[in-house]
Formats: structure tokens, sequence, C-alpha cells
């Protein structure tokens, strides 16, 4: 079954990119940020989380470690050495937004998974870093241990990226989105639900929070 709700077009087309400036060197990083930290901080207020105890922290802590969160996404996603996921206007901001909603999904931005404290810590932990990246007792496809995703939020959102990167185009024929599944689950067969809910956030947010009012 299709991650897009039937009758609606695949994710790639789905944000309205109407009026939307043509040149896309329009948007910096600290524009795109911006939205980003927005978009966090309706979502999860900060400084709200209790449970376990290495997530807790003051909502201004809070706010700050969403802040650079946000710079650091942003900074991957219109960085030019690596590829969106999408083609077209605000290609690398609709990527950013994507992975903002992996990441809410992953992690919710909580402090404990963001400094890899507590019961998911670098060493008993299988996955890694707001994104959740599989790393185990291994390392990444970059060579990346847990423990460099978890000391550098760019690198953990770059291993995150490239896992899209890896898999975009994959799965079609379960469907024009089924390809998230491969983040969600490794396998084009299973992770539906979660791919589906993912893709549920990342549509509401863009209707909440239109991107052409960046």
């Amino acid at each position: 079954m299709s991650s897009s709700p039937r009758g609606e077009p695949g994710l790639g087309s789905f944000v309205d990119i109407a009026g939307e400036p043509g040149d896309p060197r329009w948007m910096t990083a600290e524009v795109l940020a911006s939205w980003l930290l927005g978009v966090m901080v309706a979502t999860v207020p900060p400084g709200q989380s209790r449970f376990p105890a290495e997530a807790r922290e003051s909502e201004e802590h809070g706010r700050a470690r969403y802040s650079e969160i946000a710079d650091a996404l942003a900074r991957v996603a219109l960085d030019p050495d690596e590829k969106a996921v999408f083609d077209g206007k605000l290609a690398r901001e609709r990527t950013a937004a994507l992975m903002l909603a992996l990441s809410f999904h992953e992690s919710r931005w909580r402090r404990d998974v963001d400094l890899g404290l507590g019961p998911y810590g670098r060493t008993r932990a299988r996955y890694h870093c707001l994104m959740q990246v599989a790393v185990g007792a291994g390392r990444t496809v970059e060579g990346w241990s847990a423990g460099d995703l978890l000391s550098s939020r760019e690198r953990c959102f770059r291993a995150g990226l490239h896992i899209l990167a890896r898999s975009r185009g994959s799965c079609k024929a379960q469907g024009p989105d089924a390809w998230l599944r491969l983040y969600t689950s490794g396998r084009c067969d299973r992770g539906g639900g979660p791919a589906d809910k993912r893709l549920a956030t990342l549509r509401t947010w863009i209707s909440a929070y239109p991107m052409r009012d960046l």
C-alpha cells in the first residue's frame, strides 16, 4: 500500500510552491533555522520532558538546545555538497522539513537522546542521535561511530540525509512514497505505518506553517 493517502500526489509534489521565489539562492541558513525552530517550539514546547531523568531541562536550556539543533539541520540541508532529497523549488527546504519530521518521531528532540545520556547512552543503544541512526558497536557507511554522531549534530543529520538519499527512488511497487519505509524499517514491505505517520506530520507542518511565508 502506498504511503500517500488515497488520491493524493506523492510527497515530492505535495508542497504548494505557488509564488515561491525562483532563485534557490535566496534562502539562508539563518532564515531556514528560524522556521525549523518555530515548528519545533510549537510542536514540543521545550522544558516539558520529565522521563527519563536525563531528559529533564529548563525551558530556557531547552530552547537554546532546540536553536542549536535547528541551526545544525539548516546548515546540512543547505550545504551545496549534500544532495537534496527533492527536486525543484525549495528542494532543500523541503528536505530539511522532512528530516525534522523524522527526527521528531525518532527522538522528539529529547535531551537524553540528543546527547546520548541514560538509557540512550553511547554504549548500550543500537540507535543513536536525533535521527536514531543504526550503529550499535560498529560504524556508519561514512565511518562514523556512535560517539561521532552524538558529538556532532551535523554528522547526525548528514548520516540521516545520506540514508534518505540512498533510499529515494526505491520501493516503487509499493507506492510513490514507500521509499521512506527503508528509513523506518529497512524494507519496502514493512514500516508503512511509521512512514505514514512521519509523512502526516510533515504535511501538517507544511499546511500550518507554509514555506512560502519564509
